[in-house]
């Protein structure tokens, strides 16, 4: 992941807004509604990594939406490209249906590993 976030900043100026995180700062993130879950990526994993970023396009402004959503097709085409399984927070079912979301979370991209 830290790969394609590097490949993706030559061709989309971003930045990262959160890698891994603390159990701490999670729990905060679920107790303000800013996560759903305990079982973020961004806490680290059985491989002793954090398995998601959040992302934002630079400068940052977050009711630039669309800003966010050329953010994922770049970083996804490109993921697509390299061999790595991301997934954005704005298609959680990857159905390529964007406005079926509960939760939108647009910065939010996390690798899937089988």
């Amino acid at each position: 992941m830290v790969d394609w976030a590097f490949e993706l900043v030559t061709v989309m100026d971003c930045t990262v807004v959160s890698g891994v995180r603390s159990l701490t700062t999670q729990r905060q993130y679920v107790a303000t509604g800013a996560s759903k879950t305990m079982k973020s990526k961004h806490l680290e994993q059985s491989d002793g990594y954090g398995h998601a970023l959040d992302l934002a396009p630079y400068p940052i402004d977050w009711d630039r939406l669309r800003s966010f959503d050329l953010l994922a097709g770049i970083g996804l085409g490109l993921a697509f490209k390299m061999g790595i399984h991301i997934r954005w927070g704005g298609d959680w079912s990857q159905d390529m249906d964007v406005y079926d979301q509960s939760f939108n979370d647009v910065g939010h991209f996390e690798i899937q590993i089988s």
